[in-house]
Protein backbone atom coordinates (compact mmCIF):
# COMPACT_ATOMS: atom_id res chain seq x y z
CA UNK A 1 0.00 0.00 0.00
CA UNK A 2 1.65 3.30 -1.08
CA UNK A 3 1.85 6.25 1.26
CA UNK A 4 1.80 9.92 0.01
CA UNK A 5 3.95 12.41 2.12
CA UNK A 6 0.85 13.90 4.51
CA UNK A 7 -0.09 10.46 5.76
CA UNK A 8 1.37 9.52 9.44
CA UNK A 9 3.84 6.75 9.68
CA UNK A 10 1.93 3.74 10.73
CA UNK A 11 3.01 2.98 14.58
CA UNK A 12 4.46 -0.24 15.01
CA UNK A 13 3.57 -2.09 17.47
CA UNK A 14 5.65 -5.49 16.93
CA UNK A 15 6.88 -7.45 14.32
CA UNK A 16 4.95 -10.88 13.35
CA UNK A 17 6.03 -13.91 14.93
CA UNK A 18 7.36 -16.95 13.11
CA UNK A 19 4.33 -18.79 13.17
CA UNK A 20 2.07 -15.81 12.27
CA UNK A 21 4.87 -15.53 9.20
CA UNK A 22 4.15 -18.19 8.18
CA UNK A 23 0.22 -17.68 7.93
CA UNK A 24 0.72 -14.08 6.35
CA UNK A 25 3.00 -15.93 3.09
CA UNK A 26 0.46 -18.64 3.09
CA UNK A 27 -2.06 -15.96 2.37
CA UNK A 28 0.26 -13.35 0.19
CA UNK A 29 1.22 -16.34 -1.37
CA UNK A 30 -2.43 -17.07 -2.59
CA UNK A 31 -2.23 -20.56 -1.02
CA UNK A 32 -4.60 -20.34 1.79
CA UNK A 33 -7.28 -18.05 2.41
CA UNK A 34 -9.74 -17.80 5.33
CA UNK A 35 -10.90 -19.44 8.23
CA UNK A 36 -14.10 -19.78 9.85
CA UNK A 37 -16.82 -20.58 12.52
CA UNK A 38 -20.38 -20.22 12.05
CA UNK A 39 -22.62 -19.88 15.10
CA UNK A 40 -26.54 -20.07 15.11
CA UNK A 41 -27.81 -17.46 17.54
CA UNK A 42 -31.37 -17.28 19.34
CA UNK A 43 -32.58 -14.01 19.30
CA UNK A 44 -34.54 -13.06 22.82
CA UNK A 45 -38.13 -11.90 22.12
CA UNK A 46 -37.48 -8.62 23.95
CA UNK A 47 -34.94 -7.91 21.58
CA UNK A 48 -37.67 -8.35 18.55
CA UNK A 49 -39.85 -6.31 20.74
CA UNK A 50 -37.72 -3.08 20.48
CA UNK A 51 -38.45 -2.93 16.59
CA UNK A 52 -40.16 0.30 15.96
CA UNK A 53 -43.79 -0.57 14.52
CA UNK A 54 -44.05 1.02 10.97
CA UNK A 55 -40.40 1.79 10.76
CA UNK A 56 -39.32 2.65 7.33
CA UNK A 57 -37.41 -0.32 6.74
CA UNK A 58 -38.21 -3.97 5.05
CA UNK A 59 -37.69 -5.56 8.50
CA UNK A 60 -37.88 -3.71 11.40
CA UNK A 61 -36.60 -6.96 13.40
CA UNK A 62 -33.37 -7.28 11.28
CA UNK A 63 -32.60 -3.99 11.76
CA UNK A 64 -33.15 -4.17 15.87
CA UNK A 65 -31.11 -7.25 15.92
CA UNK A 66 -28.30 -6.13 13.83
CA UNK A 67 -28.05 -2.69 16.04
CA UNK A 68 -27.57 -4.92 19.10
CA UNK A 69 -25.38 -7.32 17.02
CA UNK A 70 -23.19 -4.49 15.98
CA UNK A 71 -22.79 -3.03 19.44
CA UNK A 72 -21.66 -6.59 20.81
CA UNK A 73 -19.13 -7.19 17.64
CA UNK A 74 -17.52 -3.79 18.64
CA UNK A 75 -17.56 -5.03 22.42
CA UNK A 76 -15.58 -7.87 21.03
CA UNK A 77 -13.20 -5.94 19.10
CA UNK A 78 -12.20 -3.53 22.01
CA UNK A 79 -11.22 -6.69 24.10
CA UNK A 80 -9.17 -8.60 22.13
CA UNK A 81 -6.58 -6.30 20.67
CA UNK A 82 -5.77 -8.04 17.12
CA UNK A 83 -9.38 -7.70 16.00
CA UNK A 84 -8.05 -4.12 15.85
CA UNK A 85 -4.81 -3.88 14.25
CA UNK A 86 -3.23 -3.87 11.04
CA UNK A 87 -0.17 -5.06 9.14
CA UNK A 88 2.56 -3.91 7.30
CA UNK A 89 5.17 -5.62 5.16
CA UNK A 90 3.39 -8.52 4.20
CA UNK A 91 4.56 -9.06 1.10
CA UNK A 92 8.64 -9.14 2.73
CA UNK A 93 10.32 -10.95 5.37
CA UNK A 94 9.89 -9.17 8.03
CA UNK A 95 6.16 -7.47 8.32
CA UNK A 96 4.87 -5.99 11.18
CA UNK A 97 1.39 -5.23 13.35
CA UNK A 98 0.27 -1.67 13.54
CA UNK A 99 -2.31 0.44 15.63
CA UNK A 100 -5.26 2.00 13.95
CA UNK A 101 -7.53 4.88 15.16
CA UNK A 102 -10.61 3.47 13.96
CA UNK A 103 -12.37 0.90 12.75
CA UNK A 104 -15.37 1.41 10.29
CA UNK A 105 -17.43 -1.29 11.29
CA UNK A 106 -19.69 -0.95 7.83
CA UNK A 107 -16.63 -2.82 6.13
CA UNK A 108 -16.74 -5.72 8.69
CA UNK A 109 -20.17 -6.62 8.90
CA UNK A 110 -22.07 -7.43 6.53
CA UNK A 111 -26.27 -8.63 6.73
CA UNK A 112 -27.68 -11.36 4.26
CA UNK A 113 -30.99 -12.20 3.71
CA UNK A 114 -31.37 -15.98 2.34
CA UNK A 115 -34.72 -16.84 0.40
CA UNK A 116 -36.62 -18.60 2.46
CA UNK A 117 -35.74 -22.52 2.19
CA UNK A 118 -37.88 -25.14 0.64
CA UNK A 119 -36.69 -27.85 3.38
CA UNK A 120 -33.36 -28.17 5.61
CA UNK A 121 -31.55 -29.93 3.07
CA UNK A 122 -31.85 -26.49 0.86
CA UNK A 123 -31.30 -24.42 4.07
CA UNK A 124 -28.37 -25.73 4.72
CA UNK A 125 -26.84 -25.71 0.84
CA UNK A 126 -27.73 -22.07 0.96
CA UNK A 127 -25.50 -21.86 4.44
CA UNK A 128 -22.83 -24.07 2.56
CA UNK A 129 -22.32 -21.97 -0.52
CA UNK A 130 -22.27 -18.82 1.57
CA UNK A 131 -19.39 -20.84 3.64
CA UNK A 132 -17.51 -21.57 0.71
CA UNK A 133 -17.52 -17.75 -0.62
CA UNK A 134 -16.63 -15.99 2.40
CA UNK A 135 -13.01 -18.93 2.56
CA UNK A 136 -12.18 -18.13 -0.44
CA UNK A 137 -12.23 -14.60 -0.50
CA UNK A 138 -8.84 -13.01 0.02
CA UNK A 139 -8.45 -10.07 2.59
CA UNK A 140 -7.25 -6.68 1.36
CA UNK A 141 -5.93 -3.32 2.77
CA UNK A 142 -3.99 -4.98 5.72
CA UNK A 143 -2.90 -1.62 6.87
CA UNK A 144 -5.80 -0.26 7.62
CA UNK A 145 -8.29 -2.98 7.82
CA UNK A 146 -7.81 -5.76 10.17
CA UNK A 147 -8.50 -8.87 8.58
CA UNK A 148 -11.42 -9.98 10.01
CA UNK A 149 -15.18 -9.79 8.27
CA UNK A 150 -18.72 -11.25 9.89
CA UNK A 151 -21.43 -12.21 8.06
CA UNK A 152 -24.89 -12.24 9.59
CA UNK A 153 -27.29 -14.26 7.59
CA UNK A 154 -31.08 -13.04 9.08
CA UNK A 155 -33.34 -16.28 9.27
CA UNK A 156 -36.42 -15.59 10.76
CA UNK A 157 -37.87 -17.59 13.70
CA UNK A 158 -36.26 -15.99 16.26
CA UNK A 159 -32.89 -16.99 14.43
CA UNK A 160 -29.52 -15.79 12.60
CA UNK A 161 -26.61 -17.39 11.88
CA UNK A 162 -23.52 -15.21 12.45
CA UNK A 163 -20.45 -16.58 10.34
CA UNK A 164 -16.96 -15.35 11.52
CA UNK A 165 -14.00 -15.06 8.86
CA UNK A 166 -10.56 -14.25 9.68
CA UNK A 167 -6.82 -14.53 8.10
CA UNK A 168 -5.40 -16.80 9.64
CA UNK A 169 -2.01 -14.47 10.35
CA UNK A 170 -4.22 -12.95 12.95
CA UNK A 171 -5.91 -15.81 14.78
CA UNK A 172 -6.18 -19.40 15.29
CA UNK A 173 -8.74 -21.90 15.83
CA UNK A 174 -9.52 -21.59 19.17
CA UNK A 175 -9.57 -17.95 18.77
CA UNK A 176 -12.71 -18.93 16.26
CA UNK A 177 -14.24 -20.11 19.45
CA UNK A 178 -13.38 -17.33 21.57
CA UNK A 179 -14.63 -14.91 19.69
CA UNK A 180 -18.25 -16.52 19.55
CA UNK A 181 -17.55 -16.92 23.63
CA UNK A 182 -17.62 -13.30 24.04
CA UNK A 183 -19.73 -12.22 21.17
CA UNK A 184 -22.41 -14.19 23.47
CA UNK A 185 -21.20 -13.02 26.81
CA UNK A 186 -21.99 -9.28 24.82
CA UNK A 187 -25.27 -9.64 23.70
CA UNK A 188 -26.38 -10.73 26.72
CA UNK A 189 -24.84 -7.88 28.79
CA UNK A 190 -26.21 -5.52 25.92
CA UNK A 191 -29.86 -7.33 25.98
CA UNK A 192 -30.16 -7.09 30.13
CA UNK A 193 -31.98 -4.36 31.64
CA UNK A 194 -29.24 -1.74 31.90
CA UNK A 195 -25.90 -3.34 31.75
CA UNK A 196 -23.55 -3.32 30.35
CA UNK A 197 -21.85 0.11 28.59
CA UNK A 198 -22.29 0.47 24.81
CA UNK A 199 -18.91 1.04 22.63
CA UNK A 200 -19.28 4.74 21.50
CA UNK A 201 -19.71 4.77 17.74
CA UNK A 202 -19.06 7.53 15.52
CA UNK A 203 -19.63 8.75 11.76
CA UNK A 204 -22.83 7.41 11.22
CA UNK A 205 -22.89 5.15 13.92
CA UNK A 206 -20.36 2.67 12.31
CA UNK A 207 -17.00 4.21 13.07
CA UNK A 208 -15.38 2.58 16.62
CA UNK A 209 -12.67 4.77 17.62
CA UNK A 210 -10.23 1.87 18.81
CA UNK A 211 -6.62 2.36 21.05
CA UNK A 212 -3.69 -0.12 20.83
CA UNK A 213 -1.41 0.38 23.84
CA UNK A 214 2.29 -1.09 22.75
CA UNK A 215 2.73 -2.64 26.23
CA UNK A 216 -0.30 -4.14 26.29
CA UNK A 217 -0.34 -5.44 23.01
CA UNK A 218 -0.52 -9.78 23.18
CA UNK A 219 3.11 -12.04 22.47
CA UNK A 220 3.60 -13.99 19.39
CA UNK A 221 3.68 -17.38 20.00
CA UNK A 222 7.73 -17.57 20.60
CA UNK A 223 7.51 -14.69 23.27
CA UNK A 224 5.41 -17.31 25.67
CA UNK A 225 6.69 -20.66 24.47
CA UNK A 226 9.79 -21.90 24.55
CA UNK A 227 10.58 -24.30 21.95
CA UNK A 228 13.96 -25.86 22.70
CA UNK A 229 15.58 -27.11 19.90
CA UNK A 230 18.02 -30.60 20.17
CA UNK A 231 21.28 -30.39 17.53
CA UNK A 232 19.78 -33.28 15.85
CA UNK A 233 16.07 -32.72 15.50
CA UNK A 234 17.64 -29.00 13.72
CA UNK A 235 19.64 -31.28 11.24
CA UNK A 236 16.84 -33.65 10.44
CA UNK A 237 14.31 -31.04 9.97
CA UNK A 238 16.67 -29.09 7.88
CA UNK A 239 17.71 -31.80 5.78
CA UNK A 240 14.07 -32.64 5.05
CA UNK A 241 13.37 -29.48 3.78
CA UNK A 242 15.73 -28.87 1.67
CA UNK A 243 17.42 -32.24 0.52
CA UNK A 244 16.90 -33.73 -3.19
CA UNK A 245 14.14 -35.44 -3.62
CA UNK A 246 15.72 -38.59 -4.67
CA UNK A 247 17.36 -38.59 -1.03
CA UNK A 248 14.01 -38.99 0.54
CA UNK A 249 13.69 -42.37 2.82
CA UNK A 250 11.68 -44.63 0.99
CA UNK A 251 9.30 -45.08 3.78
CA UNK A 252 9.07 -41.65 4.33
CA UNK A 253 8.64 -41.23 0.26
CA UNK A 254 5.91 -43.98 0.81
CA UNK A 255 3.65 -41.18 3.33
CA UNK A 256 4.09 -37.64 1.28
CA UNK A 257 0.52 -37.37 -0.46
CA UNK A 258 1.77 -38.19 -4.07
CA UNK A 259 -1.88 -38.96 -4.96
CA UNK A 260 -2.64 -35.20 -4.54
CA UNK A 261 -1.55 -33.19 -8.13
CA UNK A 262 -0.57 -29.56 -7.68
CA UNK A 263 -3.08 -27.12 -8.64
CA UNK A 264 -2.74 -23.37 -8.37
CA UNK A 265 -4.89 -21.81 -10.45
CA UNK A 266 -7.94 -22.51 -12.70
CA UNK A 267 -8.41 -21.56 -16.37
CA UNK A 268 -9.39 -18.06 -15.56
CA UNK A 269 -5.98 -17.49 -13.31
CA UNK A 270 -8.30 -17.59 -10.08
CA UNK A 271 -7.77 -19.08 -7.19
CA UNK A 272 -9.03 -22.90 -6.77
CA UNK A 273 -12.21 -23.14 -5.06
CA UNK A 274 -12.58 -24.83 -1.83
CA UNK A 275 -15.02 -27.84 -2.30
CA UNK A 276 -16.97 -28.31 1.14
CA UNK A 277 -19.16 -31.03 3.46
CA UNK A 278 -20.82 -30.92 6.73
CA UNK A 279 -21.09 -34.33 8.60
CA UNK A 280 -23.80 -33.96 11.20
CA UNK A 281 -23.62 -36.72 14.34
CA UNK A 282 -26.44 -35.92 16.26
CA UNK A 283 -26.67 -35.64 20.35
CA UNK A 284 -27.94 -39.26 20.33
CA UNK A 285 -25.24 -40.35 18.88
CA UNK A 286 -22.27 -38.06 20.15
CA UNK A 287 -22.71 -39.52 23.62
CA UNK A 288 -22.34 -42.91 22.70
CA UNK A 289 -19.30 -42.15 20.32
CA UNK A 290 -17.39 -40.44 23.07
CA UNK A 291 -18.03 -43.41 25.27
CA UNK A 292 -16.84 -46.21 22.87
CA UNK A 293 -13.59 -43.78 22.17
CA UNK A 294 -12.63 -43.77 25.85
CA UNK A 295 -13.56 -47.23 26.11
CA UNK A 296 -10.66 -48.05 23.10
CA UNK A 297 -8.61 -45.48 25.19
CA UNK A 298 -8.94 -43.00 22.38
CA UNK A 299 -10.71 -39.88 21.86
CA UNK A 300 -12.55 -38.15 18.88
CA UNK A 301 -9.44 -36.91 17.52
CA UNK A 302 -7.18 -40.34 17.32
CA UNK A 303 -11.19 -41.99 15.71
CA UNK A 304 -11.03 -39.04 12.82
CA UNK A 305 -7.48 -39.99 12.09
CA UNK A 306 -8.15 -43.49 12.39
CA UNK A 307 -11.30 -43.54 9.84
CA UNK A 308 -9.28 -40.82 7.72
CA UNK A 309 -7.08 -43.62 6.99
CA UNK A 310 -9.59 -46.40 6.73
CA UNK A 311 -11.17 -44.14 3.95
CA UNK A 312 -8.56 -42.89 1.93
CA UNK A 313 -6.89 -46.75 2.25
CA UNK A 314 -10.03 -48.32 0.40
CA UNK A 315 -10.68 -45.51 -1.71
CA UNK A 316 -7.28 -45.17 -3.29
CA UNK A 317 -7.01 -48.90 -3.10
CA UNK A 318 -7.89 -49.61 -7.12
CA UNK A 319 -6.63 -46.53 -8.09
CA UNK A 320 -9.02 -44.05 -6.69
CA UNK A 321 -11.21 -43.90 -10.01
CA UNK A 322 -8.37 -42.82 -12.41
CA UNK A 323 -4.24 -43.37 -12.63
CA UNK A 324 -2.53 -45.69 -10.64
CA UNK A 325 -3.50 -44.04 -7.51
CA UNK A 326 -2.72 -47.43 -5.08
CA UNK A 327 1.03 -47.28 -6.21
CA UNK A 328 1.21 -43.37 -5.26
CA UNK A 329 -1.03 -44.01 -2.22
CA UNK A 330 1.09 -47.07 -0.05
CA UNK A 331 1.07 -44.68 3.22
CA UNK A 332 -0.20 -41.64 4.53
CA UNK A 333 1.25 -38.73 6.72
CA UNK A 334 -1.68 -37.12 8.89
CA UNK A 335 -1.48 -33.47 11.27
CA UNK A 336 -3.14 -32.91 14.08
CA UNK A 337 -3.54 -29.17 15.31
CA UNK A 338 -2.35 -28.44 18.77
CA UNK A 339 -3.15 -26.04 21.41
CA UNK A 340 0.09 -24.36 22.65
CA UNK A 341 -1.44 -22.54 25.10
CA UNK A 342 -1.31 -25.22 27.54
CA UNK A 343 2.52 -25.04 27.43
CA UNK A 344 3.08 -21.41 28.57
CA UNK A 345 0.84 -22.48 32.17
CA UNK A 346 2.99 -22.04 34.76
CA UNK A 347 2.32 -25.75 35.76
CA UNK A 348 3.29 -27.63 32.59
CA UNK A 349 5.76 -25.52 31.32
CA UNK A 350 9.05 -27.82 31.41
CA UNK A 351 11.23 -26.67 28.02
CA UNK A 352 14.22 -25.57 30.24
CA UNK A 353 12.47 -26.03 33.93
CA UNK A 354 10.26 -23.01 33.93
CA UNK A 355 12.56 -20.41 33.20
CA UNK A 356 11.56 -19.09 29.98
CA UNK A 357 7.81 -19.29 31.33
CA UNK A 358 8.90 -17.34 34.57
CA UNK A 359 10.82 -14.65 32.19
CA UNK A 360 7.81 -14.04 29.68
CA UNK A 361 5.86 -13.61 32.75
CA UNK A 362 7.74 -11.05 33.90
CA UNK A 363 7.75 -9.15 30.95
CA UNK A 364 3.83 -9.58 30.26
CA UNK A 365 2.27 -9.87 33.57
CA UNK A 366 -0.65 -8.76 32.71
CA UNK A 367 -1.10 -11.50 29.88
CA UNK A 368 -3.60 -15.05 30.39
CA UNK A 369 -2.38 -16.72 27.43
CA UNK A 370 -5.54 -19.22 27.89
CA UNK A 371 -8.26 -16.25 27.28
CA UNK A 372 -6.25 -14.87 24.27
CA UNK A 373 -6.94 -14.88 20.68
CA UNK A 374 -4.11 -14.84 18.83
CA UNK A 375 -2.18 -18.00 17.10
CA UNK A 376 -1.27 -20.16 19.67
CA UNK A 377 -0.65 -23.58 17.99
CA UNK A 378 1.32 -25.81 16.57
CA UNK A 379 0.92 -28.85 14.17
CA UNK A 380 1.88 -32.81 15.14
CA UNK A 381 2.62 -35.58 12.24
CA UNK A 382 1.51 -38.51 12.47
CA UNK A 383 2.66 -41.19 9.84
CA UNK A 384 0.97 -44.51 8.74
CA UNK A 385 3.66 -46.77 6.74
CA UNK A 386 2.41 -49.12 4.29
CA UNK A 387 2.41 -52.21 6.36
CA UNK A 388 -0.73 -50.30 8.19
CA UNK A 389 -2.29 -49.62 4.72
CA UNK A 390 -1.93 -53.15 3.35
CA UNK A 391 -3.18 -54.37 6.22
CA UNK A 392 -6.74 -52.48 6.22
CA UNK A 393 -6.55 -53.55 2.36
CA UNK A 394 -6.29 -57.03 2.87
CA UNK A 395 -9.13 -56.88 6.30
CA UNK A 396 -11.51 -55.04 3.59
CA UNK A 397 -10.91 -57.69 1.11
CA UNK A 398 -11.23 -60.83 3.17
CA UNK A 399 -14.68 -59.33 3.84
CA UNK A 400 -15.32 -59.24 0.26
CA UNK A 401 -14.04 -55.85 -0.79
CA UNK A 402 -18.04 -54.84 -1.61
CA UNK A 403 -17.76 -50.50 -1.52
CA UNK A 404 -21.02 -50.43 -0.69
CA UNK A 405 -20.35 -53.08 2.33
CA UNK A 406 -20.28 -51.70 5.96
CA UNK A 407 -17.45 -51.80 8.10
CA UNK A 408 -16.28 -55.15 8.41
CA UNK A 409 -15.12 -56.16 12.21
CA UNK A 410 -11.89 -56.78 11.24
CA UNK A 411 -11.23 -53.61 9.37
CA UNK A 412 -12.75 -51.67 12.44
CA UNK A 413 -10.94 -53.37 14.93
CA UNK A 414 -7.65 -52.04 12.79
CA UNK A 415 -9.67 -48.51 12.93
CA UNK A 416 -9.73 -48.60 17.05
CA UNK A 417 -6.29 -49.82 16.61
CA UNK A 418 -5.24 -46.53 14.59
CA UNK A 419 -7.12 -44.39 16.82
CA UNK A 420 -5.36 -45.81 19.82
CA UNK A 421 -1.93 -44.92 17.87
CA UNK A 422 -3.00 -41.43 16.91
CA UNK A 423 -4.24 -40.81 21.01
CA UNK A 424 -0.66 -41.78 21.50
CA UNK A 425 0.99 -39.31 19.53
CA UNK A 426 -0.87 -36.64 21.14
CA UNK A 427 0.03 -37.90 24.85
CA UNK A 428 3.39 -38.25 23.74
CA UNK A 429 3.81 -34.70 22.62
CA UNK A 430 1.58 -33.15 25.18
CA UNK A 431 3.69 -35.11 27.87
CA UNK A 432 7.45 -33.64 26.40
CA UNK A 433 5.84 -30.47 25.95
CA UNK A 434 7.39 -27.97 23.30
CA UNK A 435 10.96 -29.52 22.95
CA UNK A 436 11.63 -30.67 19.34
CA UNK A 437 8.32 -28.69 18.15
CA UNK A 438 8.07 -27.71 14.42
CA UNK A 439 7.73 -24.23 15.57
CA UNK A 440 11.53 -24.18 17.41
CA UNK A 441 12.77 -24.32 13.73
CA UNK A 442 10.42 -22.07 12.26
CA UNK A 443 12.90 -19.39 12.89
CA UNK A 444 15.47 -20.44 10.48
CA UNK A 445 13.40 -19.31 7.59
CA UNK A 446 14.19 -15.94 6.51
CA UNK A 447 11.52 -15.13 3.64
CA UNK A 448 8.22 -17.45 3.74
CA UNK A 449 7.13 -16.40 0.59
CA UNK A 450 10.26 -17.63 -1.20
CA UNK A 451 9.95 -21.14 1.35
CA UNK A 452 6.24 -21.53 0.48
CA UNK A 453 7.08 -21.24 -3.12
CA UNK A 454 9.82 -23.17 -3.12
CA UNK A 455 7.33 -25.76 -0.66
CA UNK A 456 4.36 -25.61 -3.82
CA UNK A 457 7.02 -27.55 -5.83
CA UNK A 458 6.96 -30.54 -3.80
CA UNK A 459 4.56 -33.27 -2.99
CA UNK A 460 2.33 -32.29 -0.16
CA UNK A 461 3.87 -33.80 3.65
CA UNK A 462 -0.27 -34.81 4.79
CA UNK A 463 -3.19 -36.07 3.00
CA UNK A 464 -5.18 -35.09 5.78
CA UNK A 465 -5.14 -32.52 9.03
CA UNK A 466 -7.79 -32.68 11.86
CA UNK A 467 -8.60 -29.65 14.65
CA UNK A 468 -10.78 -29.97 17.07
CA UNK A 469 -11.67 -26.62 18.99
CA UNK A 470 -13.85 -28.74 21.36
CA UNK A 471 -17.28 -27.65 22.70
CA UNK A 472 -18.92 -24.09 22.79
CA UNK A 473 -20.97 -23.43 25.33
CA UNK A 474 -24.01 -21.93 23.99
CA UNK A 475 -25.71 -20.71 27.74
CA UNK A 476 -28.92 -22.44 27.50
CA UNK A 477 -31.59 -20.39 28.78
CA UNK A 478 -34.07 -21.26 31.40
CA UNK A 479 -37.65 -21.51 31.08
CA UNK A 480 -38.84 -18.46 30.99
CA UNK A 481 -35.80 -16.26 30.91
CA UNK A 482 -34.73 -13.99 28.08
CA UNK A 483 -31.36 -14.86 27.05
CA UNK A 484 -29.17 -14.86 23.62
CA UNK A 485 -28.11 -18.46 23.33
CA UNK A 486 -26.03 -20.66 19.94
CA UNK A 487 -27.75 -23.82 19.19
CA UNK A 488 -25.80 -25.00 16.35
CA UNK A 489 -21.77 -24.59 15.16
CA UNK A 490 -19.61 -25.42 12.84
CA UNK A 491 -16.02 -24.70 11.96
CA UNK A 492 -14.65 -24.67 8.71
CA UNK A 493 -10.78 -24.72 7.51
CA UNK A 494 -10.07 -23.26 3.97
CA UNK A 495 -9.01 -25.42 1.27
CA UNK A 496 -5.03 -25.37 1.50
CA UNK A 497 -2.74 -25.11 -1.70
CA UNK A 498 0.41 -26.60 -0.33
CA UNK A 499 -0.78 -28.22 3.20
CA UNK A 500 -3.11 -30.87 4.35
CA UNK A 501 -5.07 -32.09 1.08
CA UNK A 502 -7.86 -32.67 3.29
CA UNK A 503 -9.01 -30.64 6.11
CA UNK A 504 -11.47 -32.67 9.15
CA UNK A 505 -12.35 -29.68 11.40
CA UNK A 506 -14.36 -30.39 14.34
CA UNK A 507 -16.80 -28.52 17.01
CA UNK A 508 -19.90 -29.00 19.10
CA UNK A 509 -22.52 -27.21 21.13
CA UNK A 510 -22.63 -28.04 24.59
CA UNK A 511 -25.51 -30.79 25.22
CA UNK A 512 -26.08 -30.50 21.39
CA UNK A 513 -24.71 -32.40 18.52
CA UNK A 514 -21.39 -32.61 16.59
CA UNK A 515 -20.32 -30.86 12.77
CA UNK A 516 -17.87 -32.27 11.05
CA UNK A 517 -16.41 -30.28 8.19
CA UNK A 518 -14.42 -31.41 5.20
CA UNK A 519 -12.75 -29.21 2.98
CA UNK A 520 -10.60 -29.90 -0.11
CA UNK A 521 -9.18 -27.80 -2.83
CA UNK A 522 -10.66 -28.41 -6.27
CA UNK A 523 -8.88 -29.26 -8.70
CA UNK A 524 -6.87 -31.18 -6.44
CA UNK A 525 -9.41 -33.28 -5.12
CA UNK A 526 -11.41 -35.71 -7.49
CA UNK A 527 -15.45 -34.96 -6.46
CA UNK A 528 -15.89 -38.21 -6.22
CA UNK A 529 -12.79 -38.88 -3.59
CA UNK A 530 -13.83 -35.78 -1.45
CA UNK A 531 -17.52 -36.43 -1.51
CA UNK A 532 -16.73 -40.40 -0.98
CA UNK A 533 -14.50 -39.87 1.75
CA UNK A 534 -16.97 -37.90 3.63
CA UNK A 535 -19.79 -39.83 3.36
CA UNK A 536 -17.19 -42.76 4.39
CA UNK A 537 -17.01 -40.96 7.61
CA UNK A 538 -20.38 -39.55 8.22
CA UNK A 539 -21.91 -43.37 7.86
CA UNK A 540 -18.56 -44.64 10.03
CA UNK A 541 -19.42 -42.10 12.58
CA UNK A 542 -23.04 -43.17 12.97
CA UNK A 543 -22.06 -46.83 12.64
CA UNK A 544 -19.77 -46.75 15.28
CA UNK A 545 -21.77 -44.54 17.84
CA UNK A 546 -24.74 -47.47 17.59
CA UNK A 547 -25.48 -51.08 16.69
CA UNK A 548 -26.36 -50.43 13.13
CA UNK A 549 -24.75 -51.85 10.12
CA UNK A 550 -25.25 -48.72 7.82
CA UNK A 551 -24.22 -48.94 3.92
CA UNK A 552 -21.34 -46.80 2.68
CA UNK A 553 -22.91 -44.77 0.17
CA UNK A 554 -21.29 -43.23 -3.06
CA UNK A 555 -19.73 -46.44 -4.51
CA UNK A 556 -16.94 -45.93 -1.49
Amino acid sequence: MSRDKTTPKPRVLRKLGNLEKYQIGMHHCRYYTGTSVLCRYVIPRSVLETAAPGAACENPGAAAVARVLELAVASVVLEHPLLRVGLIGEATGDPSWVELDKINLADHIEWRFPETAADDAEAGRQRHKLVQEQLDTEFTDFEARPGWRVIASWLGRQRVDVLFVWNHAHLDGMSGRMFHGSLLRHLNSSSSSGSGAAPALQDGAHVLPVSTPKDRFPPAQDDVVVFPISAVFAAKEGWKEYRPASLTPRDERATLAHWVPRVQQQHGGGRPESRLRIIETSAADLGPLLRRCRDRGTTLTGLLHALALASLSLQLADGGGGGDREGLARGFAAVTAMNTRRFADEKVEQADGGAGNRRWRKKYPWFEPTGAMGNYVSSLTHKFFPPTVAEMRRAWAAAGGAPKGTLPGPLRELVWTAAVMARSDIDRRIEAGPKDDVMGVMRAVGNWNDFLKAKFKRARDASWLVTNIGVIDGGGAAEGEERWTVDDAEFHCGANIVGAALEISTVSVKGKGLKTSICWQEGAIEEAIGEGFAANLEAWLRELAGDGNPTIPNGH
